[in-house]
C-alpha cells in the first residue's frame, strides 16, 4: 500500500502558496505604482484573453493526468506514466498551434475595444506567447501532482515567481504592459520547462501490479468529456472577469477590481493547498478499494476548512484599508467595499471547493461541471448588468450570489451521496465555535477610535486582530471544533516531528504519532 503524502503535500502547499502569492501581491504593488490605471487594466485583460486560449489549448489533458496519475504512481508503473505525460504533452502542443493560429486570425474580434491603436498586433503576440507559457506550466503542475508530489512543483513556482518579480522591480521605470507580457511569459515557460525536464527522473519504477487497474477506457473518456468544460469554466473563477470587465466598462474599473479580488484570491489559494492534496488522495483511496473511510475524512477537512475560511476572512476585513495601501496606492481606496463584499463568498467558496475535491476523485466530475456551470451563469449572467449599474458594488454581489448558488448545489449532491451523514452536530458545533472569535473582535475593531466608513482605525485593527487571534486559539485547543482523535490523525500525518510535537502542545493534544 502506497504511504500517504497528505499532509506533507499539503504543507509544500501551504508554504508555496503563501511565498507565491506574497510575490504576487509584490509585482500588484509595483503596476500600480508604475502602470497607470489604464495600463493595468490593459495588461489585467490581455493576461486574462491568455488563460483563455490556454484554457481551450489544454482542452482538459492536464485534469486527466492529475486524476488518474495517482492510481498508476500506487502501482508504480513508470512506463505507463511515462507514455501518458509523453501523449498530453504532444495533444497540448498540436492544440496550442490549431488553437493558436485560430486566435491570431480573430485577434481584432477577440481584443475588441481595449486594444491600442497601433499596437494591438504586437501584444497579442505577446499575449499568445503567455497563452503557451501558462499551458506547459499547468501540465508540468498537473504531472507532479499526479505523483503525489508537490515539492518539486512547490519550489519551481516560488522560484520562477521570484525571478519574475526581481526582473520587474530593476525595469519598473521603463515598465508597460507589453514588457510584463514578455516577462511573464519567460518565467512561466522555464518553470514549465524545467519541471517537464526533471519528471522522468521522478517517475517511480520496478513495482509489480497488485491487481489489474481500476481504469477502463470508458472512464477515461467520460471523465475527459467532463473535464474539458470544467477546465473552460475554470477559466471564470480566475482572470476572465477582468476580461470581460474589460469588453464592458472602463479599463480603470479593472484595475481597481483587480486589487481586493486578488488579495481574496491569494486568501482562497492559501485555503486551497489541502483542498488540491485532499484530491489526490481520494483517488488513492478508490486505486486501494477504501472508499468507505471517505465520509469521515471529508467531514474533518469540510469543517477544517470552514473554520479557517471564517478566521481568515475576518482577520482580512480587519486589515483591508492596510492592505489595499500596502500593495496599491490611496487611489484604490476606492475598491474597499467591494473588498468586504468578496470576502462573504470566502466560506462559501471553501467549503465548495472541498466537497469537489471529492467528487473529483470518485468519478462525480458531472457534479463538479453543474456546480461550476450554475456559478458562470450566476456570476456572468449578473456581472455586466449590475456593473454597469452598481459600478465595483455590483461586482461583489454578483460574487456573493454566484458562491452561494454553487455552495447549495454542491452539498445537496454531497447530502445525496452520504457523504454528509451526521454531520449537522459537528458542523453546528464547530460553526459555533467558529464564529465566537468574529464577534468580539469586529465589535472592538468598530467601536475603538478611528473606524472611517468600512474600515477600523489602526487601534481597532490591533484589538481585533489580537481578540480574534486568542479567541481562535482558544477554540482549537479545547475540543469544541476538533476532538482529540481527529487532531492526532491530522498532526499524525505532517512531514516534521519537530511541527507535529509543538502543534500537539499548543491544540493540547498530546504527542502526535
Amino acid at each position: 500500500m502506497a504511504a500517504s503524502r497528505v499532509g506533507s503535500n499539503a504543507l509544500f502547499l501551504a508554504v508555496k502558496t503563501l511565498l507565491a502569492s506574497l510575490l504576487a501581491l509584490v509585482q500588484v504593488k509595483l503596476f500600480a505604482v508604475h502602470l497607470s490605471q489604464e495600463g493595468f487594466g490593459l495588461l489585467l485583460a490581455l493576461r486574462a484573453l491568455a488563460g483563455l486560449v490556454a484554457a481551450v489549448a489544454l482542452a482538459g489533458l492536464p485534469q486527466l493526468a492529475l486524476r488518474f496519475l495517482p492510481q498508476l504512481e500506487a502501482r508504480r508503473e513508470g512506463g505507463r506514466i511515462l507514455r501518458a505525460a509523453g501523449l498530453t504533452l504532444t495533444g497540448i502542443l498540436a492544440g496550442y498551434a490549431v488553437v493558436g493560429l485560430a486566435a491570431w486570425l480573430g485577434r481584432d474580434w477577440l481584443a475588441g475595444r481595449f486594444a491600442l491603436a497601433g499596437a494591438a498586433d504586437a501584444l497579442f503576440r505577446r499575449a499568445l506567447l503567455v497563452a503557451l507559457a501558462f499551458g506547459l506550466s499547468e501540465l508540468a503542475d498537473a504531472l507532479w501532482q499526479g505523483l503525489r508530489r508537490m515539492g518539486p512543483m512547490a519550489l519551481a513556482e516560488v522560484l520562477a515567481a521570484a525571478g519574475l518579480t526581481l526582473q520587474l522591480f530593476l525595469e519598473r521605470g521603463s515598465l508597460d504592459a507589453a514588457r510584463a507580457l514578455e516577462l511573464t511569459a519567460f518565467w512561466f515557460l522555464l518553470r514549465g520547462g524545467l519541471l517537464l525536464a526533471a519528471f522522468p527522473l521522478a517517475v517511480p519504477r520496478g513495482g509489480a501490479p497488485p491487481a489489474p487497474l481500476r481504469l477502463e477506457r470508458g472512464q477515461l473518456r467520460d471523465y475527459w468529456l467532463l473535464s474539458l468544460p470544467l477546465r473552460w469554466l475554470a477559466l471564470a473563477y480566475f482572470d476572465l472577469d477582468r476580461y470581460v470587465v474589460a469588453l464592458a466598462a472602463a479599463l480603470e474599473l479593472v484595475s481597481l477590481f483587480n486589487v481586493p479580488a486578488r488579495l481574496v484570491g491569494v486568501s482562497r489559494r492559501f485555503l486551497a493547498a489541502p483542498v488540491l492534496s485532499l484530491q489526490t488522495e481520494v483517488s488513492r483511496f478508490y486505486e486501494e478499494r477504501r472508499e468507505a473511510e471517505l465520509p469521515e475524512r471529508l467531514q474533518l477537512f469540510l469543517r477544517a476548512q470552514l473554520v479557517l475560511s471564517l478566521w481568515l476572512a475576518a482577520a482580512l476585513l480587519l486589515l483591508s484599508r492596510p492592505l489595499i495601501l500596502l500593495v496599491a496606492t490611496p487611489a484604490y481606496l476606492r475598491a474597499l467595499p467591494l473588498m468586504c463584499l468578496l470576502l462573504l463568498s470566502l466560506p462559501l467558496s471553501s467549503l465548495a471547493a472541498c466537497l469537489e475535491a471529492a467528487f473529483r476523485g470518485l468519478h462525480g466530475l458531472h457534479v463538479v461541471l453543474l456546480g461550476n456551470l450554475a456559478w458562470a451563469l450566476a456570476y456572468y449572467g449578473s456581472l455586466v448588468i449590475l456593473v454597469r449599474h452598481l459600478d465595483l458594488i455590483g461586482l461583489g454581489l454578483a460574487q456573493v450570489g454566484a458562491a452561494a448558488l454553487q455552495a447549495a448545489w454542491i452539498l445537496a449532491a454531497a447530502r445525496r451521496r452520504g457523504w454528509l451523514a451526521g454531520l449537522g452536530g459537528p458542523l453546528a458545533r464547530t460553526l459555533a465555535w467558529g464564529l465566537a472569535p468574529l464577534v468580539p473582535a469586529i465589535l472592538a475593531a468598530r467601536l475603538l477610535p478611528g473606524a472611517a466608513g468600512w474600515a477600523p482605525g489602526p487601534a481597532g485593527v490591533a484589538a481585533g486582530l489580537g481578540l480574534l487571534a486568542a479567541g481562535a486559539w482558544l477554540a482549537l485547543a479545547g475540543e469544541g471544533i476538533l476532538d482529540g482523535r481527529e487532531k492526532a490523525w491530522l498532526l499524525a500525518r505532517l512531514p516534521l516531528a519537530g511541527l507535529r510535537r509543538g502543534l500537539a502542545r499548543a491544540l493540547r493534544a498530546g504527542e502526535a504519532a
